[in-house]
């Protein structure tokens, strides 16, 4: 349930990948007529045994472990035998409330050990409890989704039903036949991505060989990942990915209008601009990084500095030292247990983007802290809403540039925007490649999948470094297939939050931001939330040409 604001005194894979099918779509509205910046936005979304909110600490959220799933498994295996037997509703629904309660700690502890093996990822101890969390978070997702699949079948539907929750009921609707084979397929998919995590952090070897490995892994993800698609019903996986996985509103064909706009507005801007330095001289203390939010986040919105207070008094983030060997990359994870969020930023950078970056997730832990839904079973984020919250976040910091970087603040400036462009040109690059490779229909070997990306980056003009293997140093085209999209679209939006305040007034642009923010990325989708805000979105033509006008006219002015 969403806290209202009063409440904040007192007081976000990773990713729950869960379709938001089977919701009723329900107008939004938003009261502007109200004293607080940050809405009250009613949740839609209901389930009578979802964990509440427990201040508490990182420390605290990481003694959540798992030793033995066991217990689930038989109490699971238990509610499939009443099921065809009578009067047992009573026996069905205390079992029910102990297994979600057991599946929720089961994930929680896999929340718990992946982030802590990410901090010490050369530490054999930590990679096999992450590894034996991970499986036992498997094992259970898919004999929880099949037992809840087989109560809902059975006789007891309409009473096992209003117990748990009409909402969280939908969610349990699919069409997997095959749980068993989906529980193998998931448990592939899991090794070989703690295989590309230990293979992408290990130092001391080429770039050509371990670009190889990993295009090896690459390869047998893809396989294994088309038939997870099968067994959720899909024949193709761009279609899974896009309405299961991130459940967005619109297709991989829609996607691809984009990826023509993008070519025809976005790339000639960007190709004119790109001999300008994406990096600047500036150096950045990740010492200086918190106190620096906590000076400017109060000008944006009070409320999210009480959340800033919260995440930082309760260390419930993690920030990299430049010197640490940790897992690169950042995001934004959430501890279903405490029905709170955690944010993870490993790139250890002593540049801007140690701010930048950390600003970027808190805009994702902001969204989870609201808006998120916690539970054995619930919506999943709904990623193009989701990256809004965060990069939205990093381009109402942009008028106070030339404040937190003395001296100047033109390299910096030119660096997000242009940057934003380049992660547009990017994610559709990345998004055009993989559905090529995913839907290709013949032998597909490492040298077909370097040569879909090379031409693919030709026809985007973007010039490529690093090689052949180039694209393997984006862990999102192993991490999380089809993601990239989610950043063009996100970065358009808040591009357009940035343009709104260039002509419009940074107010304005920090009203339609916190109205976006109030809303969330979880239960209503980006065509809702962009008509309720009063935005044009990604899908406008016409503003991608003037959000790519005037960004090169504000960088040439800098």
């Amino acid at each position: 349930m969403k806290k209202a604001i009063c409440m904040l005194l007192a007081v976000v894979l990773l990713f729950s990948l869960t379709s938001c099918g089977g919701q009723q779509s329900q107008p939004l509205k938003i009261d502007r007529t109200g004293e607080f910046s940050l809405y009250n936005i009613p949740a839609k979304f209901e389930d009578p045994f979802a964990p509440q909110f427990v201040p508490t600490d990182f420390a605290a959220a990481c003694e959540y472990s798992c030793e033995d799933i066991a217990p689930l498994k038989e109490a699971l295996a238990r509610m499939d035998e009443l099921c065809g037997q009578k009067g047992n509703l009573e026996e069905l629904q205390e079992l029910y409330r102990f297994c979600y309660q057991e599946y929720v700690k089961v994930q929680t502890a896999e929340v718990a050990a992946s982030v802590q093996y990410d901090i010490f990822v050369n530490s054999n101890s930590w990679k096999e409890r992450s590894l034996q969390a991970s499986a036992f978070a498997s094992e259970a997702e898919t004999l929880y989704e099949s037992t809840m699949q087989a109560v809902l079948a059975s006789p007891y539907q309409k009473e096992m039903t209003a117990f748990m929750g009409g909402d969280v009921a939908a969610l349990f609707d699919s069409d997997v036949e095959d749980y068993d084979r989906l529980a193998k397929l998931l448990k592939q998919e899991d090794e070989l991505l703690k295989r590309y995590n230990q293979r992408a952090a290990q130092p001391g070897f080429s770039a050509e060989k371990k670009g190889f490995d990993l295009a090896e892994i690459f390869l047998e993800l893809v396989a294994v990942r088309k038939e997870i698609a099968k067994a959720y019903g899909y024949q193709r996986a761009s279609d899974y990915y896009y309405d299961k996985v991130y459940s967005r509103d619109y297709t991989p064909e829609e996607a691809a209008q984009l990826h023509q706009n993008a070519k025809q507005y976005i790339v000639p801007v960007y190709e004119r601009i790109s001999d300008l330095s994406l990096e600047t001289d500036a150096v950045v203390d990740t010492q200086t990084v918190i106190p620096t939010m906590r000076q400017y986040i109060p000008k944006i919105s009070p409320e999210m500095a009480e959340i800033l207070d919260y995440m930082v008094e309760n260390e419930m983030y993690f920030l990299a030292d430049p010197t640490r060997n940790c897992m690169g990359g950042a995001y934004t994870t959430r501890f279903a247990g405490l029905a709170q969020p955690f944010v993870y930023n490993g790139y250890g950078s002593s540049t801007y983007k140690a701010l930048t970056d950390t600003v970027h997730e808190f805009g994702h832990y902001c969204d989870a802290y609201l808006n998120g839904i916690y539970g054995a079973k619930t919506p999943g984020w709904i990623f193009d809403l989701a990256e809004v919250c965060s990069t939205g976040l990093e381009m109402l910091f942009y008028p106070y540039y030339d404040e937190i970087f003395a001296g100047g603040a033109a390299d910096e400036k030119t660096a997000l925007i242009a940057k934003s462009l380049e992660v547009i040109v990017q994610g559709c690059l990345f998004d055009e490649a993989q559905q090529k490779i995913y839907d290709y229909e013949g032998e597909l070997s490492i040298g077909v999948v370097n040569e879909i990306f090379r031409q693919t980056a030709e026809e985007y003009r973007l010039p490529v470094k690093g090689g052949k293997y180039f694209w393997t140093t984006n862990l999102h085209n192993f991490r999380y297939p089809f993601y990239y999209i989610s950043y063009a679209v996100a970065y358009a939006t808040s591009l357009e939050i940035w343009l709104i305040g260039q002509t419009q007034g940074q107010q304005q642009a920090v009203d339609t931001y916190l109205e976006l923010l109030s809303v969330g990325a979880f239960e209503y989708s980006y065509s809702q939330v962009m008509e309720a805000c009063r935005m044009e979105g990604f899908r406008s033509a016409e503003m991608l040409e003037h959000l790519g006008q005037s960004v090169e006219t504000e960088i040439t002015q800098l």
